[in-house]
């Protein structure tokens, strides 16, 4: 947790606290943003709001884009 902590900019005591402490039900949104860069989802994936991304949805959004080379 030490290495993902550093990694996304906050102090390990920060991330330490969401996952440990079953009284804190809200993660800062700085932090939720920063994991939600780190792992490359957005914040409403990584919350359940809509469904993650598939690599199936990612080739046909890449495919409908036009090769300009």
């Amino acid at each position: 947790m030490y290495t993902l902590s550093t990694e996304i900019g906050f102090s390990n005591n920060s991330l330490h606290s969401f996952v440990n402490k079953r009284e804190q039900k809200t993660l800062d949104s700085r932090i939720a943003v920063a994991l939600a860069d780190y792992f490359q989802v957005s914040v409403d994936e990584m919350i359940g709001r809509i469904k993650p991304a598939t690599s199936d949805d990612e080739s046909s959004q890449q495919s409908s884009i036009p090769n300009l080379n």
